[in-house]
Formats: structure tokens, C-alpha cells, sequence
């Protein structure tokens, strides 16, 4: 699996696109186990969100570790704080993004 993928973003990256953006036959090209469904989890916010496991960037991930720290801390405030601060971040990830500036 990686070593398609690693060529799927070497192809992506020499043609100047997003790895969403490659079209269906050069997916296709490189593994025949891809089907339409694919694009549903190319894209780079698809993976973040994947990991959702301790640890994990996924937001539900995330917000599982702050609810874990809340219970460690009798004061919420900081928590507060860095729970907004992710929130902005992701928010600038996601317009990023829309806007193909990320990932290559």
C-alpha cells in the first residue's frame, strides 16, 4: 500500500496537483484495487481525521485527550484556551485547504 501511494503523491507532486485531484486512470494505473470511493479519504483533512485513536490528530482524538485533561485539572480555563486555539487551527487548516495552498 505505501509503496503505491509513494507513487501516487510523487505523481501528484511532479504534476503540480493535489493527490485528490489525480483523475480516476491514473489511480487506476497504479493499483485496480481503487475504486470510486477513493476520493472519499485522498484528501489531507480525510487523514487527519482518520486517526481517531489516543494520540491521534483526528478531532475526535483531540478532544478526547482535552476532556481527559480537564478531569486532571481542577480549572478548566486553560483547557478552554487551548481547546479555541485548536479550534482556530483547524479552521485555518480547513481554509487552507479549500483554498490548495496545503499539501503541496
Amino acid at each position: 500500500c505505501h509503496r503505491i501511494v509513494g507513487k501516487l503523491v510523487r505523481t501528484a507532486l511532479a504534476r503540480g496537483e493535489r493527490l485528490e485531484a489525480l483523475d480516476m486512470a491514473t489511480l487506476r494505473a497504479a493499483s485496480d484495487a481503487f475504486e470510486a470511493d477513493v476520493r472519499e479519504v485522498l484528501s489531507a483533512e480525510a487523514s487527519i481525521e482518520a486517526r481517531d485513536l489516543d494520540g491521534g490528530t483526528g478531532r475526535a482524538a483531540v478532544l478526547r485527550q482535552i476532556e481527559a485533561g480537564r478531569r486532571l485539572l481542577p480549572d478548566g480555563k486553560v483547557l478552554d484556551e487551548i481547546d479555541r486555539a485548536i479550534d482556530e487551527k483547524i479552521e485555518e487548516s480547513r481554509q487552507l485547504l479549500a483554498d490548495g495552498k496545503a499539501c503541496g
